[in-house]
């Protein structure tokens, strides 16, 4: 599973292209979950916001060139979507522009999921080590 550490390393990568590089290739097994969310953090990191037409455009030019196997849609891992979205401060945008095309995919609500990831890094649970911040009791 995605750990807020990948997150991490994916927007400094992403931090540090300048907005107008030409192109990237992301190699990946099968090129659908775990790498189209990471091109979504790194299109949002250079400043787009039309995430999705994003992704399709780089899954039409993969498959018209051979590097992907046509027909297998994009599956975005919520989970690193979530997490780039709070690594990059997004604010929530960043999983709703990918979560309004890919929601149909039975994610559920998207502001539920933000504030479980959320949650977890509070609570140690994605960030192991960090103590829990909870309202003392009364």
């Amino acid at each position: 599973a995605p750990k807020p550490s990948h997150a991490a390393a994916i927007a400094l990568f992403a931090r540090s292209l300048k907005p107008e590089v030409p192109g990237l290739v992301a190699h990946c097994a099968a090129g659908v979950s775990r790498s189209s969310a990471a091109l979504a953090g790194v299109v949002w990191a250079l400043g787009a916001r039309d995430v999705v037409g994003h992704l399709e455009e780089a899954r039409k030019r993969a498959e018209a060139g051979g590097w992907r196997e046509t027909g297998i849609p994009l599956h975005p891992n919520r989970r690193l979507v979530g997490l780039l979205d709070l690594e990059l401060g997004a604010g929530g945008d960043l999983l709703a522009a990918v979560w309004d095309s890919y929601g149909r995919l039975g994610w559920g609500s998207r502001w539920e999921f933000l504030e479980r990831l959320r949650g977890e890094r509070l609570s140690g649970v994605l960030w192991p080590g960090r103590k829990p911040r909870r309202e003392p009791p009364g």
